[in-house]
């Protein structure tokens, strides 16, 4: 009980006791002290210290708890067009110097600080038209810190509540961070920052940094989360090439000043995307996680990133770009895979829709799938990056989906390798597929950069013939050939050969060889089906030729049939045939169809038998029969013919025969080891005659 009112009666005396120092200090002084000297000192070292011009609406003076300078309604200005105007301002000199007349700041606080920093200010020295930061442009904002002569006293601390700063964004709007809570400390060998804030560039930013002044090397550490880099970009430049509307991630970055001259900045970022919108369009860039480093020193800069997987599109992307400035250069290295080409595609031009090369690209390749694509672009500078001409691009395709411009077609199932170096678009080993037709081991080149690019297709193929119809008609310019190509009125079958196509997109030229064909046809210049098998085709520029075929034609067949036609010279005609059995009804009509035989052949009656022709050849204008220069040999039996002035029908048993043109609407005809049979009469003869609309005069 004694011990418990001794510690009572202690306490109380030691409460009294410093009642009584607390009342003497406030008492006295003001007495030791200049009050009027102090706050005219404090403002001075404040503005000095801080290396800013200070004015305020009141200042107050407070001991206690320890000596407090108060300005309230103040307003610091410093170079380069930076105020910060605050609610109160908190300045704490050392005791110690304060009580010898001496006044050195301990620490600042700064409540409700609003920081403006006006458009074009900085306080480095870093070149204004880099886009890149620089060890020199970090090391400049450390040094300019640490030139505060606060910050070279060891100990010195600033505070800084419930701050805001806001500045223009590159296209003008505001990038603004709200609640700012800071802590500056100078030690012995370093300078610490603690930052936290709200932004709308991001929904919370944190800072931790530390620098060495001694040597200006140091790390920062910053996380953003929900970071929206489209923040940063000017709309005015990026609206057409880059139209992205929303953007997020959450961010760390590392940021090392290695030495005065290097910087190395890790970033890593978790869930990146990108909203790109275009009239009607909308592309979502998204991926799991981004990293990248880069090394920025003197004259260089490297960044390289790896595992870059993208969901959309389906990519995962590898790389680096260098940059040199003091010998202006620039190169983009990447290293693609599993590209879904039409979700590319679609993304790539809803992105970059109004880069002609992009266009050109994707109008062309329109989908499949890419195991793996390599890229290589080199520049002075990186406008020469937007030139195609200044890339290398390796790669191979699958199930790929390519449409040629210029000759309108749209292959599928595409598989090959591919490159575009040199403004050009080089494909080897192709296969594919056009409908029911297939391509295989084909070589293409396609011009990128101007109207009158080269372009070279070289395909070995098995077409169905029904497509190449509707081909022929788009490449070949010939008004003529595409007249007669339409008198195709049904086509069918397979053909193997080659396809060649070139050599300009502005003037292309078709080669077709075919070494295998079994075609079915009607043509409107021959009364009854074709079928060719067999034999060699050709077809180039306004030329083709037919050679060697088997063909059937209602009921006749041609053997070592071959046909040349060249369009070029008035559809200039050549047909040549071997061992030929000739079904003579179906004949006599077609024959009928040709003016010069029309009436000659209408005034008489085919009864029957057979013409079997050794050879015959053809040779003449195309739409102009009667100048034809043509020469048939052959054989007839059993043929039996009623010419309408005769009473009986004429019977040929046997008769070999050669017929010639005599003259516009004349057929010569020499006749030998004939047996003719006219009613009750049989003739053997041999000789000459002449047939015409008028009749047979023999001589």
């Amino acid at each position: 009980m004694r011990f418990l009112k001794k510690i009572v009666a202690w306490t109380a005396a030691m409460t009294a006791g410093l009642f009584v120092l607390v009342l003497l200090v406030i008492l006295i002084l003001p007495q030791l002290v200049n009050l009027e000297a102090v706050k005219q000192g404090i403002l001075d070292t404040v503005s000095s210290e801080t290396g800013s011009q200070l004015t305020y609406n009141r200042v107050e003076i407070l001991y206690l708890p320890r000596p407090t300078v108060t300005l309230e309604q103040a307003t610091l200005s410093a170079p380069g067009d930076f105020k910060c105007s605050l609610s109160a301002l908190r300045a704490y000199p050392e005791i110690a110097g304060l009580l010898k007349g001496q006044i050195r700041l301990a620490a600042l606080q700064i409540e409700n600080p609003r920081f403006i920093l006006q458009p074009g200010s900085g306080t480095g020295t870093a070149d204004k038209e880099s886009t890149l930061i620089s060890a020199e442009t970090v090391r400049s904002a450390a040094a300019y810190l640490l030139a505060i002569p606060a910050f070279q006293s060891s100990g010195f601390r600033i505070r800084i509540k419930n701050g805001q700063f806001s500045t223009p964004s590159a296209g003008g709007a505001q990038i603004e961070f709200r609640s700012i809570n800071a802590r500056v400390h100078r030690t012995a060998d370093k300078l610490r920052v603690k930052l936290n804030c709200t932004s709308n560039l991001g929904r919370r930013v944190t800072l931790s940094a530390q620098v060495i002044p001694d040597s200006l090397t140091g790390i920062a550490a910053i996380r953003v989360m929900g970071f929206r880099p489209h923040m940063l970009l000017d709309p005015r430049q990026t609206r057409h090439f880059f139209p992205v509307v929303d953007s997020g991630a959450d961010i760390d970055l590392k940021l090392q000043l290695e030495t005065a001259r290097r910087l190395r900045i890790a970033l890593n970022a978790e869930n990146p995307f990108m909203r790109f919108q275009r009239p009607g369009v909308e592309t979502v860039l998204k991926s799991k996680s981004l990293k990248a480093v880069a090394s920025i020193r003197e004259d260089t800069t490297v960044i390289s990133f790896s595992d870059l997987r993208l969901d959309q599109p389906g990519l995962q992307v590898s790389g680096s770009l260098f940059l040199n400035r003091s010998d202006p250069e620039i190169r983009l290295d990447l290293s693609a895979a599993g590209i879904d080409v039409a979700a590319l595609r679609q993304a790539a031009l809803t992105v970059m829709g109004q880069d002609k090369t992009v266009r050109e690209i994707f109008t062309i390749i329109t989908g499949g799938h890419v195991p793996i694509i390599t890229v290589h672009a080199r520049g002075k500078s990186a406008a020469d990056l937007s030139h195609v001409e200044n890339y290398i691009i390796r790669g191979n395709i699958s199930g790929g989906d390519i449409f040629i411009p210029g000759v309108t077609l749209e292959i599928s199932k595409v598989r090959g390798e591919a490159s575009i170096a040199d403004g050009l678009l080089q494909g080897t080993n192709i296969s594919a597929q056009l409908g029911n037709s297939s391509g295989k081991n084909g070589e293409l080149t396609l011009g990128l950069v101007s109207p009158d690019a080269p372009f070279h297709l070289d395909i070995e193929t098995r077409a169905d013939v029904a497509q190449i119809q509707p081909i022929l008609m788009r490449l070949v310019d010939s008004e003529s050939f595409k007249n007669e190509l339409e008198k195709v009125v049904y086509l069918s079958g397979t053909a193997e050969g080659r396809l060649v196509i070139g050599d300009q997109l502005d003037d292309l030229q078709v080669t077709a060889s075919v070494t295998s064909a079994h075609v079915f046809a009607d043509y409107a210049r021959i009364p009854h089906p074709v079928v060719l098998s067999g034999g060699r085709y050709l077809f180039h520029s306004t030329r083709c030729v037919v050679d060697q075929v088997t063909a059937r034609i209602g009921g006749s067949e041609v053997q070592n049939l071959s046909i040349g036609l060249d369009w070029s010279q008035n559809g200039n005609l050549t047909v040549s045939g071997g061992n030929t059995q000739l079904d003579v009804p179906e004949l006599v009509d077609w024959l009928e169809t040709f003016g010069p035989l029309q009436s000659g052949l209408q005034s008489m009656r085919f009864l029957g038998g057979s013409v079997t022709l050794a050879g015959f050849g053809i040779k003449g204008p195309l739409h102009k029969a009667h100048l034809w220069q043509y020469e048939f040999s052959g054989e007839a039996q059993r043929l039996g013919f009623h010419p309408k002035p005769l009473a009986d029908a004429v019977w040929v048993d046997t008769a070999r025969f050669v017929a010639q043109p005599a003259g516009a609407s004349e057929i010569r005809m020499r006749v030998t080891e004939s047996r003719i049979r006219w009613g009750d009469s049989t003739i053997q003869l041999s000789g000459n005659a002449r047939v015409s609309a008028k009749g047979a005069d023999l001589d």
